[in-house]
């Protein structure tokens, strides 16, 4: 299964509204319940949305801000933490985005972790994604892009 927490805790406030409205907060409050389907036996991949949106700064959003709602939960709205028993950890959610959804494209033979035999498919971040506090995990940008070992796109003075 392939889940997205964008729709939910992503959207800016007209989006977010809208669904408070249609759902409810309890509709709302319910969403995207990640941990249960891990809890199940099951391994969901986490899209990371790139929406043309921004953050304060006018900088497009990276996939860590998405991967960020599945850790922390927050909207992006009131800051409220929506449903925590289904926050995922953070090797859940580096799973989320790396092996499982090479698992369901039966390709986690070649994609997914960093091993001898696999391809050479990785970025290189500004922050450690381990440590870093929580509320930071989506502010994290990616500094350079690897496909098959090549280089295909690099930050300008960012390495």
């Amino acid at each position: 299964s392939s889940i997205s927490t964008g729709h939910v805790l992503g959207d800016e406030k007209p989006d977010f509204e809208a669904g408070l409205m249609e759902y409810g907060t309890e509709g709302v409050y319910k969403m995207v319940p990640v941990k249960s389907y891990i809890k199940a036996g099951l391994h969901p991949s986490l899209e990371s949305t790139y929406w043309n949106t921004f953050d304060d700064k006018g900088r497009a959003r990276s996939g860590f801000f998405w991967l960020s709602k599945a850790i922390t939960r927050k909207d992006e709205t009131y800051h409220r933490v929506w449903n925590p028993g289904e926050a995922l950890t953070r090797q859940e959610a580096l799973w989320a985005v790396t092996l499982w959804p090479a698992e369901q494209l039966a390709e986690e033979k070649e994609l997914g972790s960093i091993e001898v035999g696999k391809q050479a498919d990785l970025v290189i971040i500004d922050k450690d994604y381990l440590t870093v506090p929580e509320d930071d995990i989506g502010k994290i940008q990616v500094l350079l892009t690897m496909v098959g070992g090549k280089v295909v796109n690099e930050v300008k003075g960012g390495i």
